[in-house]
């Protein structure tokens, strides 16, 4: 997703208007251990980097960056749109990684 929208432009994004989005569709943490490892991803989430959103505002990519940016306070990010004909191909497939992962 990175190469595809490098040469698109970013936006100011304001970090309080998505933080009451449902944290379902971006994660599974179900146990205090699943937040603690979440959390270090949080923490350790450089937010100098964009957000990249689809064509209908939801985050693709950056939900780690947006929630550490919350945390210190930052009002503002840099997000980057991207469009449905720059979608890359997946470099696997969804389907076999979720039968893998049952068995």
């Amino acid at each position: 997703m990175w190469e595809a929208t490098k040469n698109n432009p970013t936006e100011d994004v304001n970090v309080e208007a998505f933080m009451n989005e449902g944290m379902q569709m971006y994660w599974n943490i179900g146990t205090f251990k699943q937040l603690a490892e979440e959390m270090k991803l949080v923490l350790s989430a450089d937010y100098s980097y964009p957000i990249i959103f689809d064509e209908e505002d939801c985050i693709v990519d950056g939900a780690h960056r947006l929630v550490h940016a919350y945390i210190d306070g930052v009002k503002t990010i840099k997000g980057i749109f991207i469009t449905n004909e720059q979608w890359p191909e997946p470099e696997y497939d969804e389907h076999e990684a979720v039968q893998r992962k049952e068995e």
